[in-house]
């Protein structure tokens, strides 16, 4: 619900609405209170089953690269499909639905093999990288290299 033709200069009972996305304090205290669940609940099922949301704690921890080939596939998909952005005969959900599916199976992979997430990996040697640099004032690829 779009509460911006709301006057909201009359009264302060406008912020005991709890429309979604409204920002007032009841719709905050909600979001919380459920973010805080599913947290829970997940905590929860891992510990009952370690292994029961390893799809889901794989693609997370690779999001850099996974979130990168979706742009990659959405931006390819509308180069062949400028109008509709999906193949002939695809439903918006039926694209949702496949690339949910590649998601979570190439992160179950990855955190099967425990590998990182080639972004990841590069961003991790990265900041590697600077902190070996930051910390003894000097480059450590050429310095291994003498």
């Amino acid at each position: 619900m779009d509460l911006a033709w709301v006057d909201q200069s009359g009264s302060w009972w406008w912020l005991a609405t709890a429309a979604p996305h409204s920002g007032t304090t009841l719709d905050l205290i909600q979001t919380s209170a459920v973010a805080a669940a599913v947290v829970g609940l997940c905590l929860l099922l891992t510990r009952l089953h370690p292994r029961i949301l390893l799809p889901l704690s794989g693609a997370g921890a690779m999001t850099l690269t996974l979130y990168c080939a979706h742009v990659l596939t959405l931006s390819r998909l509308l180069e062949l499909w400028p109008t509709t952005g999906r193949p002939p005969g695809w439903t918006t959900e039926q694209l949702f639905g496949a690339q949910a599916v590649a998601v979570l199976l190439t992160g179950t992979v990855f955190a099967l093999l425990q590998w990182r997430g080639p972004l990841e990996l590069t961003a991790h040697a990265a900041a590697a990288l600077a902190a070996g640099r930051s910390r003894s004032g000097r480059d450590p690829i050429r310095a291994k290299a003498r």
